[in-house]
């Protein structure tokens, strides 16, 4: 994917995280920060592309997270087949299969793990890039702060980790950061 990445002129990009698993559409999540810009890309062959961009100089706030987000509804119904397809065992053997599996499903699917990223601009209203469901200070909300369905990746906890410091330092030393984030690159 990085390879559609194009630069500007004077721009260098500093560091790729692949931040998140994309299940809305299916494919890697990555973010790419140069010294003027932090991108998010996510793209499947013949599926589909996101792409969202904010200048370095414009953001705000970085909110992201990752855990597990519950499907209450979805849980009890599982439940609900499971205990059915018990109480059936006596009289229907295969009402009984049937209610576990689809109870066992239900169980399976009502829970999965979720990522939000949220990049907030000082020259916006709302987020430029907000990728996954849930707010990121809430993941229990049902209420999603995209379209994009998201679960954390290899990168997740180094991007949560470096990326506000990286802006921050991008922001007050400009150019100059490149080189420390090189350094830091090849110590971590």
């Amino acid at each position: 994917m990085e390879n559609h990445i194009v630069l500007s002129e004077g721009e260098r990009k500093i560091r790729t995280y692949e931040c998140s698993k994309l299940t809305f559409p299916r494919c890697a999540g990555e973010v790419y920060v140069t010294n003027k810009r932090v991108m998010f890309h996510g793209y499947a062959v013949g599926k589909g592309r996101v792409i969202d961009e904010i200048k370095i100089d414009t953001i705000s706030a970085i909110s992201s997270m990752y855990g597990t987000k519950f499907r209450i509804p979805l849980m009890i119904i599982g439940a609900l087949c499971v205990i059915a397809g018990f109480s059936m065992i006596r009289f229907a053997l295969l009402g009984f299969f049937a209610f576990l599996v689809i109870g066992g499903l239900c169980l399976y699917f009502s829970y999965r793990k979720i990522f939000a990223l949220q990049i907030f601009s000082s020259g916006a209203s709302g987020s430029p890039i907000a990728i996954g469901e849930g707010m990121a200070n809430n993941p229990f909300s049902s209420k999603g702060t995209s379209s994009i369905i998201a679960k954390p990746s290899v990168d997740t906890d180094r991007m949560m980790l470096e990326l506000g410091a990286l802006v921050s330092d991008l922001q007050t030393m400009g150019d100059l950061a490149i080189q420390k984030w090189k350094v830091t690159k090849a110590n971590s």
